[in-house]
């Protein structure tokens, strides 16, 4: 069934891509992935959102069905990752200016990994705060820097008229990650036994941000 739908959607986005070269008024212009570096930022935006989704899906049942907490204590549990992101991204902004695009992206990606590395080895009797905390932290950290270079990216050297077009591929391409990074993460720890295999999918999902980072132009 898997393999199945997947087929069934590359193939329609195949059809999709055919009609769109075709058509006299796309609604996406091929002429957007003509560029190397915006289609790298489409690739890892598409990746990005596979390497946080396994931390809200995995750690609620870690936390309410292993440990027992209520759903409320769960999300204070969690709360942390939304903080540094916020925090994070306000940083993000600055040194985006002052290193440029791909270095910022390159280190959101490798914290992205290191934290899904880090939650990899949680066991049911590991403490919150020595090992839980420090991964959100990171990961909360790695998802800002991950999200502005893209953006920037994708929208960058085109018409006032494909501007709003490029932008809404960009948060298509990100929804769409989400699913497939979700299912693929699901999948595996269903077939590996636990969320151990889930966390390390997560983590290739971050590698893959990061190749797409490191193949960027230097600017």
């Amino acid at each position: 069934m898997v393999v199945g739908c997947v087929l069934g959607g590359v193939l329609t986005l195949a059809v999709f891509a055919a009609v769109e070269r075709r058509a006299r008024q796309p609604i996406v212009a091929p002429r957007l992935f003509a560029d190397r570096d915006r289609l790298l930022a489409y690739l890892g935006t598409l990746a990005v959102p596979g390497a946080l989704i396994g931390t809200y899906f995995f750690l609620n049942q870690y936390f309410q069905q292993r440990h027992g907490w209520s759903a409320l204590a769960t999300a204070c549990a969690l709360l942390p990752l939304p903080v540094t992101m916020a925090v994070a991204a306000a940083v993000a902004v600055r040194l985006e200016r002052r290193l440029g695009t791909r270095p910022l992206w390159a280190t959101g990606a490798a914290l992205l990994m290191t934290g899904n590395l880090w939650l990899s080895t949680l066991a049911a009797g590991d403490g919150y705060p020595g090992t839980v905390l420090p991964a959100l932290v990171l990961l909360g950290a790695g998802m800002a820097f991950c999200v502005l270079p893209p953006t920037v990216l994708a929208t960058s050297g085109l018409r006032g008229d494909e501007a709003g077009t490029a932008s809404s591929v960009l948060n298509s391409v990100q929804s769409v990650g989400g699913s497939i990074g979700l299912a693929t993460l699901v999948m595996v720890s269903s077939h590996t036994g636990g969320m151990t295999g889930g966390f390390a999918t997560g983590a290739a999902f971050a590698g893959c941000a990061l190749l797409a980072a490191l193949c960027l132009r230097n600017r």
